[in-house]
């Protein structure tokens, strides 16, 4: 590139620093929101083993907003600029250098159940911005100053910038640009009543990133170390009173290499390069307010509002009415496109309204084998994981599973692929699901992860493999697992929970604790279980697996002591023995005597078990069914307020949850479908509601509003009564809005008790 000696070898470094004080600031800053820069950035990483026509662009588009700007007398400037919630305060010299940047975000609040490592992650994810790149926060603002001589800028001018940026925010992220910037003015343009001066510039730069990922295998982070270089191209049009880019567009091309750093302290390298495509437009207040109304406009149309999806084009409503011809010929588009974006929209849309399902990935997977789409067809078999998993595909992905480097060559960093194996393969035993056609895996293909355990090269394949054989002999593998335990290799953390005889749950995996002593209180128990009636399929495996390593049968000694002495000590033990399928269920009479007994252990036993249905259920008489359809129907057409009270062993406090949704004061038409209606029902009506099938339902126009309320059968077992209804609801929209709708539903149990319904149980769902 040309170099002028107008300014040359001047250093630029963008860092956060210590807080700007109040002392620092210009007299006479002022505050404004009249200048919004819109700037829209599409950029990608490709790996060398990557095909191009398969990756696709990330796009962000940020409103950098300037809320205020000054100049002092020296001709130096502070801005302040934000994005989102994100401020930043740039002080720039009177070039527009950058000398200082201060970035103040919102304070991060934690739930009370993070634990260490899930509230650094929760940091982490705050700091990187959207993109195919890292985005931290500094360097989100990086280019907004632009650096100029300090006499009037006039076509034919050139200089010469040497510029360094840095983003160091903590948490092991860092960016570095550096680069030499040559300047042309080639020209001006008028923008809102102003004449700026127009920049072509050309960059070479080399950019260098550190970016950490939780290994999810292991104890530590994957460090991801990127060095590339290459150019930017573009143009610029610089406010010369504020020293910003004001407008413009620029490319950038830069290759080089990408380091995976594993926890270990291995090393595997890929050749990648990074392309980016940027464009920068200054707006006014208006015209920005213009832009928010128009993106909600666009959202407004789009097909995303509202729970319930609807086919919002033509082509949509072909697909969704399943139209073969048409799938056929969106899959050729597909195979024949060049364009990674357009292929991800087609199979967005086919996977949506289509149907999706096992032939459309088939199909999809062997047009990426035929054009070479390596890379998408072992994330997607990686994806899929241990689900279905034939000898045909492990001995597809094992290659790729036994070399980090052949997967980090396919830009895939292998956080969860070997955790999500092994999970999805633990089950797949005698001990926990004898029938082996539930199996997660073919047995043959199981047979040889468990070889694996011997075999494997890579350190994580051979835990996967560990795991799986320790699911079949616990006993024989124990040792082994404590010993990778110890040596931090997190993947074997539940195989190893289990054999203890304890399990995780909740949020952050927390461990119940070891399998109690035989002769355990009833109240060690409920410390190791958790609230009765949850995680039974966690605690069922945990105790068989404790059974199969040490040979102690707990559901025997559990049983020998039943019943126990005391409601607290048979709920809990109760409940145990019943999800170890030792004990039968509680029979309805049994439950309504404990709702009625007035012990909050019976109570909350007879609760956990009921869980909102009874298989013994059976339809109720026609006239009493008429009687609580009639009731609940009204309190829908109304206030919604539940025509029964809470029984009192209902949640505490929770009467006022009881509302069942009202469709009073509704816009729409209210419709009740009169299929499986008691006719008796209907003659019940008013005006203000219409009976209709549910064939001519769907036959009406998805864009004219309504609702559909559609009552279920009323159901009784013993002295129990179940109510269901559901509300579909489509808006009222124009013919250029994607329709739009949404879908509640409830369930009710009632008890009959002292001569009264109450409800016992309550569910409203919505989607």
């Amino acid at each position: 590139m040309r170099r002028s000696a107008l300014v040359t070898g001047i250093a630029l470094t963008s860092i956060l620093s210590a807080e700007v004080t109040a002392q620092t600031l210009p007299s006479q800053l002022e505050y404004s929101t009249l200048v919004v820069i819109d700037r829209v950035v599409r950029d990608r990483w490709v790996h060398e083993g990557q095909h191009s026509g398969f990756v696709p662009f990330e796009s962000v588009r940020d409103f950098i907003q300037t809320r205020g700007w000054g100049t002092r007398r020296s001709g130096r400037r502070t801005l302040i600029l934000q994005i989102g919630y994100t401020e930043a305060r740039l002080s720039t010299d009177e070039t527009g250098r950058m000398t200082r940047i201060q970035i103040d975000r919102p304070d991060l609040f934690y739930r009370a159940d993070q634990n260490a490592s899930s509230r650094a992650e929760s940091r982490r994810r705050r700091l990187i911005g959207r993109g195919a790149t890292l985005a931290l926060p500094a360097a989100r603002f990086w280019e907004v100053a632009y650096v100029r001589p300090t006499e009037h800028l006039r076509p034919g001018m050139t200089w010469t910038d040497t510029l360094h940026f840095v983003a160091d925010p903590g948490e092991g992220f860092s960016q570095q640009l550096d680069g030499v910037w040559e300047n042309r003015v080639v020209g001006d343009t008028a923008i809102d009543g102003r004449t700026l001066p127009v920049v072509r510039f050309e960059a070479e730069v080399r950019y260098r990133s550190v970016h950490l990922v939780d290994d999810a295998a292991m104890e530590g982070d994957f460090v991801i170390d990127r060095d590339v270089s290459g150019t930017i191209v573009g143009t610029a049009v610089v406010d010369t009173v504020k020293g910003i880019r004001y407008a413009g567009a620029d490319t950038a091309r830069w290759s080089g290499v990408a380091v995976l750093n594993t926890p270990d302290g291995r090393s595997y390298r890929s050749p990648v390069r990074y392309e980016r495509f940027q464009t920068w437009t200054a707006r006014d207040s208006t015209t920005w307010i213009a832009i928010q109304d128009s993106l909600r406009a666009e959202r407004r149309r789009g097909p995303r509002g509202g729970g319930t999806r609807f086919p919002g084009t033509e082509l949509e409503e072909r697909l969704s009415g399943g139209d073969p011809a048409l799938t056929d010929s969106l899959l050729l588009e597909w195979r024949s496109s060049n364009d990674p974006n357009q292929r991800r929209d087609i199979e967005q849309t086919l996977r949506l309204w289509a149907g999706g399902g096992q032939r459309l990935e088939d199909r999809l997977r062997a047009f990426r084998t035929e054009l070479g789409d390596t890379a998408s067809v072992i994330t997607e078999m990686l994806s899929i994981g241990a689900r279905s998993l034939t000898e045909a595909r492990l001995d597809r992905v094992l290659p790729y599973l036994e070399d980090l480097g052949k997967l980090w060559n396919l830009g895939i960093t292998p956080r969860w692929t070997y955790v999500s194996l092994a999970e999805r393969i633990m089950s797949a035993t005698p001990t926990l699901e004898p029938d082996s056609s539930r199996w997660a895996c073919d047995p043959a293909a199981c047979a040889r992860l468990v070889e694996l355990a011997e075999t494997a090269v890579e350190p994580r394949l051979r835990d996967v493999g560990m795991v799986i054989a320790s699911m079949r002999d616990p006993a024989h593998w124990y040792e082994r697992l404590r010993s990778r335990s110890d040596s931090g290799a997190t993947i074997v953390e539940p195989a190893l929970q289990l054999s203890n005889g304890s399990w995780l749950f909740g949020i952050d995996q927390a461990s119940s604790g070891p399998m109690p002593e035989e002769g355990a209180s009833w109240r060690t128990w409920l410390a190791w279980m958790g609230e009765p009636g949850r995680h039974q399929s966690d605690y069922r495996g945990a105790m068989r697996m404790y059974h199969a390593r040490t040979g102690r049968d707990v559901v025997a000694e559990l049983r020998s002591a039943w019943p126990p002495k005391g409601d607290s000590a048979q709920l809990v033990i109760g409940t145990l023995l019943r999800g170890m399928g030792v004990l039968e269920p509680l029979t309805a009479a049994e439950m309504a005597d404990a709702l009625r007994s007035g012990s909050p252990a019976r109570i909350q036993g007879a609760r956990s078990q009921f869980g909102g249905r009874h298989p013994e259920a059976t339809p109720a008489p026609t006239e009493q069914a008429l009687d609580f359809l009639r009731l609940l129907l009204a309190s829908l057409l109304g206030s919604g307020d539940s025509p029964w009270s809470a029984h009192r062993t209902y949640q505490p406090g929770s009467d006022r949850n009881l509302n069942l949704g009202s469709l009073e004061g509704r816009t729409v038409p209210v419709f009740l479908m009169s299929d499986s209606l008691p006719p008796e029902l209907g003659a019940d009506l008013d005006d203000g509601v219409q009976l209709i099938e549910l064939a001519a339902w769907r036959e009406r126009p998805l864009r004219a509003g309504g609702v559909l309320l559609q009552l279920g059968p009323v159901r009784t077992v013993g002295p129990f009564v179940s109510l269901q209804w559901n509300q579909s609801s489509r808006s009222e929209r124009s013919a250029d809005e994607a329709p739009r709708g949404g879908f509640v539903g409830g369930l009710l149990w009632l008890l009959r008790t002292n001569d009264i319904w109450e409800v016992v149980w309550f569910l409203r769902f919505a989607s």
